[in-house]
């Protein structure tokens, strides 16, 4: 008796080891991240650039049908939107996660918005 409880013991360790291990990893969707520079909403929102670039921050809005598009925030209330429809049209919801984005910006009236092609959920 002591050696089933003992095994099942051991069991549910491991089980729940990987599980932490599993939800606990980045979750990358879209193609490898490439060498484009790492650049601040902030500082996005006040110039915009040319180019590939990848961003980083919290998501406090995403598409609630496909999740195919967010709203990143760099915890000092600047926001900017990544959209992944065409690269990716569905993904998980990750509202409240972490998450770094790469992609091209594109101005969408006032707004530049990220049209990206790589996400990494943390």
């Amino acid at each position: 008796m002591k050696k089933i409880l003992i095994l099942c013991t051991g069991i549910l360790v491991i089980g729940a080891g990987y599980l932490t291990w599993l939800y606990s990893r980045p979750q990358h969707y879209g193609a490898p991240f490439s060498n484009a520079p790492s650049i601040s909403i902030s500082q996005l929102l006040e110039k915009p650039v040319s180019g590939d670039v990848r961003v980083e921050g919290h998501i406090v809005r995403q598409c609630p049908v496909s999740g195919c598009w967010f709203y990143l925030d760099d915890g000092n209330g600047h926001q900017i939107k990544i959209d992944l429809g065409k690269t990716l049209p569905q993904l998980p919801q990750k509202i409240g996660r972490r998450a770094k984005a790469e992609g091209r910006i594109v101005q969408m009236g006032n707004e530049p918005i990220l049209v990206g092609s790589s996400v990494e959920f943390q």
